[in-house]
């Protein structure tokens, strides 16, 4: 049946209505000083630095469990503590729509992050957790979220600059290990990660039990040892097709290695940026570029790889100029 112009128009208008993008002002309801939010309508809702505090997080939490058209939340920089975040996750026992939560720069302690675990044991729609720099969680916040990771609906877990250290990434991998889950992006950059942490990570990436396609590392501790155990896991694993290693000092030693890793990693973003791997370690990955597709083995639909050479080449100019101006 051929759709008249306003036959589709209608159509458009009615798919339109499915979705609706909110603001403080479209759902704040609130009067003399108590919070209340009116969440009708809304399948996505911003309130990034609005101030709410553990008083408005309750509010909504409130609203949350009787909701069941909202699907995205961001709450990022809003002064929101411990009991705001057990309050969300209060919410998230009940809730079963929404898939996104927002907690960036936050302070939410080791004791919101155990709530939130703990939720997420019961949780089956949330599918995207970003914790991003809260500093307040630290490594034993991440073992509380590691533990619902077996269980939990998360494909992807933001934990950038919340000071975990190797302690934490250890019980992140370990996790992993034992059951997998469903996770396939995790950040951890900015985390104090040395080379402990990293080999633990490159362990679990040499588990079938581990579905991670993209992992982040950036502005970590990793040394070349690091970056060589993170290389020998990539050789086997055919799953992890993004690492981002910016900003750690790898060296040439650790870019020779991820070199080596190449041809038989499934891997097609390498970032670099920053890492000091000087025109040893360059050399090394510009040749790997060129005679990936080559020595790969055959698949029945080969194909080239120009995002990585594509991604190797931009990262790599900046490690340049980072090499250039690091006193040796």
């Amino acid at each position: 049946m051929t759709l008249t112009s306003p036959a589709l128009l209608l159509l458009l208008l009615a798919s339109g209505c499915a979705t609706k993008s909110c603001q403080r002002k479209d759902v704040d309801r609130s009067s003399s000083g108590s919070w209340s939010f009116d969440l009708d309508g809304c399948t996505s809702l911003k309130l990034r630095g609005t101030k709410i505090g553990d008083a408005g997080a309750k509010a909504l939490a409130e609203a949350l469990k009787t909701n069941g058209e909202l699907t995205t939340l961001h709450l990022g920089h809003n002064g929101i503590e411990a009991e705001g975040a057990a309050a969300l996750a209060a919410a998230l026992t009940s809730n079963a729509a929404l898939t996104s939560l927002h907690l960036v720069g936050n302070a939410i302690r080791e004791e919101g992050a155990r709530a939130l675990a703990e939720a997420l044991k019961a949780n089956a729609v949330l599918t995207s957790l970003n914790l991003w720099g809260d500093v307040t969680i630290g490594a034993e916040g991440a073992k509380a979220l590691a533990s619902a990771l077996p269980t939990s609906a998360l494909t992807s877990l933001y934990l950038s600059g919340c000071a975990i250290n190797d302690e934490g990434a250890k019980a992140l991998a370990q996790a992993l290990v034992a059951s997998g889950g469903a996770l396939t992006t995790l950040d951890l950059g900015h985390n104090a990660i040395g080379p402990e942490g990293a080999a633990a990570l490159a362990e679990a990436l040499t588990s079938g039990n581990v579905g991670l396609t993209s992992l982040l590392l950036r502005g970590n501790k990793i040394s070349p040892e690091g970056a060589t155990a993170l290389a020998e896991a990539l050789k086997n694993n055919h799953k992890l097709t993004s690492l981002n290693l910016g900003s750690n000092a790898i060296e040439a030693e650790g870019a020779m290695a991820l070199a080596a890793a190449l041809n038989t990693s499934a891997l097609t973003s390498l970032h670099l940026s920053g890492c000091a791997i000087n025109d040893e370690g360059a050399t090394a990955l510009a040749e790997v570029t060129r005679t990936r597709t080559r020595t790969r083995t055959p698949t029945p639909t080969p194909t080239p790889t120009p995002t990585l050479t594509l991604t190797l080449i931009l990262t790599l100019t900046r490690s340049w100029r980072t090499a250039a101006r690091s006193p040796h």
